[in-house]
């Protein structure tokens, strides 16, 4: 009897869990295409980073990096963890688009349900760094 109402207890406890919201991973196909420039002119000196946002740690998606037209696509899996409902994809690029300094600057975007965007990227110290212009597709 008592091997009885273990057996009823666990199956239960599984048909909870399988009904559980939490315990399955939301997954969406992302891309993202565009192109780069600097002070209006074709940049392909970038590396482009696709993540996506989580709670706690944000996860590495893919990289690329823009052809000699300027022209970058990037896209992938994005799959965001129990307790969270989207995905929210973003992009980093990380360019030296005036040669003259040192060190790589890095501008991000956060992409979640826009599919066209026109920013403009700016470096630390506030001056104007560079263009682009890409649509995201998802």
């Amino acid at each position: 009897m008592m091997l009885l109402r273990s057996a009823v207890l666990l199956s239960l406890f599984g048909h909870a869990v399988a009904i559980w919201p939490f315990n399955s991973n939301y997954q969406k196909a992302v891309s993202y295409k565009g192109r780069v420039l600097c002070g209006g002119k074709v940049y392909s000196n970038v590396k482009i980073e696709l993540w996506e946002d989580d709670v706690f740690q944000d996860d590495f998606v893919s990289s690329s990096s823009p052809n000699k037209d300027g022209w970058y696509y990037i896209g992938g899996l994005c799959i965001d963890g129990p307790f969270e409902w989207e995905v929210e994809p973003y992009l980093i690029m990380y360019h030296r688009c005036n040669e003259h300094k040192e060190c790589y600057y890095f501008d991000s975007w956060q992409c979640e349900n826009i599919h066209e965007l026109n920013n403009q990227g700016y470096m630390h110290d506030g001056s104007k760094c560079f263009e682009k212009d890409y649509a995201a597709t998802t």
